[in-house]
């Protein structure tokens, strides 16, 4: 393997066509300065954009007019190529590559040579535009929205739990009837709320990608979809928090008399 390998993963980034222009304008800038050790022939700078479920390899950004034609672009993948990474299957030679992808898993950004001075550089060049291209709605994409979705689920459940206990227990002739329509109902609506969070999840992922492609004259329409997941989760947190705090607030003046 090389000596020297920097790698990070990539994420909540919102991607214009300029950030494209210049991460593509910088593989050419780090490809000529391996040219003193390497044949120019031997160096090789593509970009692969995926979009509309179909990708395209493109070697200069005249050719990059996919991007603002597609319908949706998927991923982009900056590379730096040389012949010794790619006979080798990357265990020897320099190489960089940078996937932006929707999905958080699969973005990277990665730089290996025997050249500290070149990794150290090119990494840093590609880590500065990337860190000027953070999205607005990073904080979203975090665990403890999740939390806060889950705990408004389970909120919500209970308390559709208790209305449906209080309607169903007058008609079950068994002791305990409301206990056991309550756990009932919980159990029902907690089976739901498990497929119902992981739709949420996609619906979110959609509205807040992991890699965000703006392109001139749609984002609007993204912005749109945001606004409306936005004001709809907003919405029913606010809702069965507010629900919640009055149920706990009357529970406690029963249990202390005030």
């Amino acid at each position: 393997m090389a000596k020297f390998l920097r790698d990070r993963h990539v994420k909540n980034l919102s991607i214009s066509r300029a950030r494209i222009d210049e991460l593509f304008s910088l593989c050419y800038i780090y490809a000529d300065r391996l040219t003193p050790q390497i044949e120019a022939s031997d160096i090789e700078v593509r970009c692969m954009i995926r979009f509309d479920e179909k990708g395209y390899v493109v070697h200069s950004l005249e050719d990059i007019h996919h991007y603002d034609q597609a319908h949706e672009v998927e991923r982009l993948i900056f590379t730096i190529e040389t012949r010794q990474s790619l006979d080798t299957n990357r265990k020897f030679g320099p190489y960089l590559e940078l996937t932006l992808d929707r999905n958080y898993q699969l973005c990277f950004l990665t730089v290996s040579s025997d050249d500290r001075v070149w990794v150290e550089g090119a990494f840093s060049a590609f880590d500065e535009v990337i860190s000027k291209c953070t999205a607005w709605y990073r904080f979203i994409r975090t665990t403890w929205v999740e939390l806060a979705l889950q705990m408004t689920g389970v909120a919500g459940i209970f308390l559709l739990s208790l209305i449906a206990a209080k309607a169903l227990a007058p008609n079950i002739t068994v002791e305990n009837s409301f206990l056991i329509s309550f756990i009932f109902s919980f159990l029902l609506g907690a089976n739901v709320w498990t497929f119902l969070q992981r739709q949420l999840h996609l619906v979110i992922a959609a509205a807040y990608p992991n890699v965000h492609f703006i392109r001139t004259g749609k984002e609007h329409v993204h912005w749109i979809g945001q606004a409306i997941v936005s004001a709809a989760i907003g919405i029913i947190v606010t809702g069965i928090t507010g629900l919640t705090a009055d149920i706990l607030l009357g529970a406690s003046k029963l249990v202390f008399g005030h």
